[in-house]
């Protein structure tokens, strides 16, 4: 991570999916509460 507070990475162009792990006992998990995405990565021109 630089100074600015993001990386940069190669990746396969695709579509791919996050979430949030955290999970509190006797709680929703964070992922079941909607915090999710999906990143599309494309091909550099």
């Amino acid at each position: 991570m630089n100074r600015c507070g993001y990386t940069r990475n190669r990746a396969a162009a695709g579509s791919y999916s996050f979430y949030c792990n955290k999970k509190l006992p006797f709680m929703k998990s964070h992922r079941d509460r909607g915090m999710r995405g999906r990143l599309v990565v494309n091909e550099a021109r």
